[in-house]
C-alpha cells in the first residue's frame, strides 16, 4: 500500500508527538523522582532529629529518677541523724541499738547499707555487719575528704566549736573488698563493677557537738524498677554504665548493649549529651548518653535512653510512601 504525502506528514507528526510526550513524561518523572529523593532525604532527617529530641528528654527524666533516688536516701539519713536515741546510743556504745536502728531503715527498701563512724573514721557498727575495717578516704573520700565532712568534724572535735548539721550526697563506686565486706555479692552481677548512693551527715550530740557521723547508701546494680516504669511511660530503653558495661537497665530487650570506649570518652569529653549508636545483639539501638551527675559531681558513670532504630526507620519509610502516594495522585 502507498501512503500519500498528507498521510507521511501526518504519520511523522504522530511519531514526532509521541516521541516528545514520552520525552516529556521521562523528564517530569525524573523531576519528581528527584524531587522525592530530595525530600525522602528531607524527610529522613526530620525524623532522626525529631527521634533525638525525644530521647534526650527521656534521658533528662531518667537523670530526675536518680536524683529523687539519692533524695530518699540523704532523707533516711537526716532522719536517723536527728533522732534523739542515735546520739545517746553513740555516746554510750550501744553498738547493737545503733545497728538495730540501721536495719529497720533497711526495711524501708530506701537503703541497703549503714555505717556509723566515730570522729576519726573508726566504725563503731555496720549494718549488714562489715567482716573488717573500711579505708574511709578509699570508698567515701567524695563525702568526707578534702574539707567536706570528715574535715569538718576533725576542726570541730579539736576546737570544741559546734560542727555543722549537713548531709552530702554522691553517688560512688565501692570496690570489691567493700562489696564483700558487707556480704552484698549477690547485688554486683559478676565482671561488672558497684556503683551505689550514698549519703552522709553529722551526728550531734544535746549539745550540737559533733560526736560521729552517719552514711546510708544503697546500690543501683541491678535497681531497675524506676527505669521499668520509664519504659513503659515512654517505650524507650535505659541503661546506666560504669566502664562500659551495664549495671542497671530496662527496655533492651535482647540485654543491654556495651558501651564502646571511643563512646565512653566522648561522654566523658563533653559537657552535654551526645547521640551514639548501641547494639544490643544484633538490635540497633539510637541512644542519648551523658555522664551520670551526683550531687557531688561526676560519678564516672554514664546513663543513656534509647529507642530502636527500626522504629526511626519505619517512621521515615512511613513518610516518604505518603509523599510518593502525593506526587502519583497529582
Amino acid at each position: 500500500m502507498r501512503f500519500g504525502l498528507k498521510q507521511k506528514m501526518v504519520s511523522s507528526f504522530v511519531s514526532a508527538a509521541a516521541a516528545i510526550i514520552l520525552l516529556i513524561g521521562l523528564v517530569v518523572t525524573w523531576k519528581l523522582n528527584e524531587g522525592t529523593d530530595n525530600n525522602a532525604t528531607r524527610i529522613a532527617d526530620v525524623v532522626r532529629t525529631n527521634a533525638e529530641k525525644r530521647i534526650r528528654g527521656h534521658l533528662k527524666i531518667a537523670k530526675i529518677s536518680i536524683s529523687q533516688f539519692e533524695s530518699k536516701i540523704s532523707s533516711q539519713v537526716d532522719l536517723l541523724a536527728k533522732q534523739a536515741d542515735v546520739s545517746k546510743f553513740m555516746e554510750n556504745y550501744k553498738l547493737n541499738s545503733l545497728s538495730y536502728i540501721v536495719r529497720k531503715a533497711n526495711e524501708t527498701g530506701d537503703v541497703e547499707f549503714g555505717i556509723f563512724f566515730d570522729l576519726e573514721g573508726d566504725i563503731l557498727t555496720s549494718f549488714p555487719e562489715s567482716q573488717r575495717e573500711i579505708n574511709l578516704d578509699q570508698q567515701f573520700g567524695e563525702l568526707v575528704s578534702g574539707g567536706a565532712l570528715r574535715g569538718v568534724f576533725k576542726s570541730s572535735a579539736a576546737t570544741g566549736a559546734p560542727g555543722p548539721s549537713e548531709t552530702k550526697s554522691s553517688i560512688i563506686r565501692p570496690d570489691a573488698a567493700f562489696v564483700e565486706n558487707f556480704g552484698l555479692n549477690e547485688r554486683v552481677a559478676e565482671g561488672t563493677d558497684a556503683l551505689a548512693a550514698v549519703s552522709a551527715t553529722v551526728v550531734l550530740n544535746d549539745y550540737q557537738e559533733p560526736i560521729g557521723f552517719l552514711v546510708l547508701g544503697k546500690f543501683l546494680n541491678g535497681y531497675t524498677a524506676p527505669f521499668e516504669q520509664l519504659n513503659k511511660v515512654t517505650e524507650s530503653a535505659f541503661a546506666i554504665y560504669v566502664d562500659g558495661k551495664a549495671v542497671t537497665s530496662a527496655g533492651f530487650g535482647a540485654g543491654a548493649p556495651e558501651l564502646s570506649r571511643n563512646i565512653e570518652e566522648a561522654v566523658a569529653g563533653s559537657a552535654g549529651e551526645q547521640v551514639a549508636s548501641l547494639d544490643s545483639n544484633g538490635a540497633m539501638f539510637i541512644a542519648s548518653c551523658a555522664p551520670l551527675a551526683s550531687k557531688s559531681g561526676n560519678s564516672g558513670a554514664v546513663i543513656c535512653a534509647g529507642v530502636p532504630e527500626t522504629e526511626v526507620l519505619s517512621a521515615q519509610n512511613g513518610m516518604v510512601s505518603y509523599l510518593s502516594l502525593i506526587h502519583i495522585s497529582e
